[in-house]
């Protein structure tokens, strides 16, 4: 779930909220060092390991502060249980607001429900304040972003991103949770929020508008009016590829690092008005010298139709036929099955892989397709 901590400080500092992970009732798992001439711990490990269709751990999530004094639990308590579905199984994103109001995301055991939940860290009180279902799979983002508090009239509300439409999109919600209306739309999704800048009413994200090989910084109105159709976000970064975005707290500027099939990677400072180059950071000689002499050159890109119209991108590496003669040529197909990776883009990363690279200078053409594949 990409969950990489386990404590939080509050926005103002002065409260740390907590898990406490209880694995006492999960059995061990023995790993073995194959080749160890030893016997014993030397040559073992042994790991509480939750199997498929056994318990969790019970976590439960607290909140303590600063100035010392007892911790108070809030009402939450996630796996332990070995109901089929259980609707609090996993804790998979807990998030401060303004005004010390402590926010978790709670995903239920088939991984189908998602609940924001918000807590009176005085008493642990909790409320349901969204739920969001999903026949097939609820995928989790990093994109609830909390307003300020008496600031603004988005003031207690916040962003979500949901794929109820089909595609990952932004929603507006004011305090108690209720859905104010859409702020982008259509048949592309929204990656991550790169900011929020509540005093012009814009919100600033990545996304695949342009093209789905593609990611673009883009800025849209914050404002939902429901009688008028949403205005198409600008787009802020201009060369073709990827683009990673960090804004500065000012919301004057924006570091880009940016990078393509025929681009490597490099860093600018650019305008957060118009996405103009303010100045490089860092850029690299083009060609590169090494990659010439390691022969790596950019696959083609290809579009093939699925048999139920779905577009699917493919990257192929074909050998060189003044070396090794037409086609055909023996061939190795890569293919991913699961969710959220991506194995074909516009990016550098395709053009370095030199997996592909040495089996193409070996007269093997390289097949490498994305696709989903659920069973």
């Amino acid at each position: 779930m990409d969950r990489k901590t386990g404590y939080w400080w509050s926005l103002d500092s002065k409260y740390i909220a907590f898990t406490e992970v209880d694995y006492s009732e999960i059995p061990l798992f023995r790993i073995m060092h194959q080749g160890r001439s030893s016997v014993g711990t030397d040559a073992q490990e042994d790991h509480p390991y939750p199997f498929a269709g056994a318990s969790n751990a019970k976590i439960r999530l607290g909140v303590v502060s600063v100035a010392g004094g007892s911790t108070t639990w809030m009402d939450l308590v996630c796996g332990g249980v070995k109901e089929l579905d259980n609707e609090d199984e996993y804790l998979a994103r807990v998030n401060w607001m303004h005004g010390n109001i402590l926010t978790a995301q709670i995903i239920n055991r088939h991984q189908t429900k998602i609940k924001i939940v918000k807590f009176d860290i005085r008493t642990g009180q909790r409320r349901d304040i969204l739920v969001e279902e999903n026949k097939t799979w609820i995928n989790i983002h990093d994109c609830f972003t909390p307003f300020d508090k008496g600031v603004t009239k988005f003031s207690g509300g916040f962003i979500w991103a949901s794929e109820k439409s089909g595609f990952r999109h932004l929603y507006l919600h004011d305090a108690n949770g209720t859905c104010l209306g859409p702020i982008t739309e259509g048949e592309w999704m929204v990656e991550q929020i790169a900011g929020v800048n509540e005093a012009t009413g814009l919100v600033y994200f990545t996304g695949t508008l342009d093209s789905p090989l593609e990611s673009n910084l883009y800025c849209a109105k914050l404002f939902v009016d429901g009688t008028q159709p949403l205005q198409a976000p600008t787009r802020l970064t201009h060369s073709k590829g990827k683009h990673i975005v960090v804004l500065d707290h000012h919301m004057r500027t924006f570091v880009d690092i940016h990078d393509s099939l025929s681009c490597p990677p490099r860093v600018l400072l650019c305008s957060l008005e118009d996405g103009s180059i303010i100045m490089p950071l860092y850029e690299q000689q083009i060609p590169i010298p090494k990659s010439k002499k390691l022969q790596l050159e950019p696959p083609e890109i290809v579009e093939i139709q699925s048999d139920d119209g779905t577009t699917l991108y493919g990257a192929l590496y074909k050998p060189d036929a003044s070396r090794f003669g037409p086609p055909p040529y023996k061939t190795m197909i890569n293919v991913y099955g699961g969710p959220s990776v991506q194995l074909v883009s516009n990016s550098w990363l395709n053009t370095v892989d030199l997996r592909a690279q040495y089996l193409r200078n070996k007269g093997i053409l390289v097949w490498k397709v994305s696709s989903l594949i659920f069973t």
